[in-house]
């Protein structure tokens, strides 16, 4: 088979159907299949899925991945079931455009051993999109430090394997596509844009969950930091929290002069920021939480069965 399009999900009945018709409509020449990850799902997702299946265009099945709720194992389960020499992730609350999967396919046959997919937020309009999050597809062009968004690429299976797949180890939300392609990089992989393959990305309006989801992949980060120490040799001098910790009311008060308002959002966004790389530096570093990746296991048999 071709091509796999991996989707994680965990309680995601509500949101999953739009991606899935985004993705029954897809015009392709190429062998290709929907794997969904399901992490754990306590609504009636697996049951919706299954259904979908008897009458879904091409291959659709769904796996379990709900030993622990955590992104980076569902990712790892999804691609140990797929079939195709190429994965390519979605989110099951995003939506595919058009033409989505042909552009993944296209995108890796020219050379590249993974590639990123353009995010867009999901509009209200029917003429207009709204932003583009990652207008150049790869994050950190700016800087070498190439990475990929986790909800919109693609990657060879074979490379995926060999480089360990998603790191286990690492908290279950947040970060885990930059420790993968910062291993990636430093396996040799290269790494490509693919400006065709375009997602509609939905973002986070409740303030609760948003906050959420801030807190825990600032943590996330934090344990990064650790996990590449050559890479973030600045984030690990000591007391470098500290000292963010005692210029946040001066950098804060900075801010709201620069905006000429109080600028809410980002001063709040700062400070969950800063909490959750501290309650990190607590549980995960000086509590010995922290340990060795944990990647997937029998690498060199699983790359040499594609071979």
């Amino acid at each position: 088979m071709d091509l796999s399009v991996v989707i994680c999900v965990r309680n995601g009945r509500s949101v999953i159907g739009k991606q899935l018709d985004a993705l029954a409509v897809q015009k392709t020449s190429i062998d290709w299949e929907v794997v969904v990850a399901d992490n754990g799902s306590t609504d009636s997702t697996r049951e919706y899925c299954e259904q979908r299946s008897k009458s879904f265009p091409v291959p659709l099945r769904v796996v379990d991945a709900g030993k622990q709720p955590s992104i980076p194992i569902a990712r790892n389960v999804g691609a140990q079931h797929a079939a195709g020499s190429v994965i390519a992730y979605c989110d099951s609350d995003d939506e595919v455009v058009a033409g989505w999967v042909q552009a993944a396919w296209n995108s890796i046959n020219k050379g590249f051993d993974i590639v990123a997919g353009q995010c867009i937020e999901r509009s209200d309009s029917l003429f207009a999109h709204g932003k583009v999050l990652n207008p150049g597809c790869l994050i950190g062009q700016e800087t070498g430090n190439l990475a990929v968004m986790a909800g919109n690429f693609a990657v060879k299976k074979k490379i995926f394997i060999e480089v360990g797949g998603f790191d286990e180890g690492l908290p279950p939300y947040g970060c885990e596509e930059f420790d993968f392609s910062i291993r990636l990089k430093n396996l040799g992989a290269e790494f490509g844009a693919a400006p065709d393959m375009v997602i509609l990305f939905q973002p986070t309006h409740n303030k609760k969950k948003l906050i959420k989801k801030i807190y825990r992949s600032a943590m996330a980060e934090h344990v990064l930091w650790h996990r590449h120490p050559e890479r973030f040799s600045d984030e690990l001098r000591p007391h470098y929290l500290m000292k963010r910790f005692i210029r946040w009311p001066v950098d804060s008060a900075c801010l709201v002069y620069q905006k000429r308002s109080r600028a809410l959002n980002p001063i709040l966004r700062s400070l969950v920021n800063l909490c959750g790389h501290m309650d990190a530096e607590v549980r995960w570093v000086r509590l010995g939480k922290l340990k060795p990746g944990k990647y997937l296991q029998d690498k060199r048999d699983n790359v040499d069965s594609l071979q």
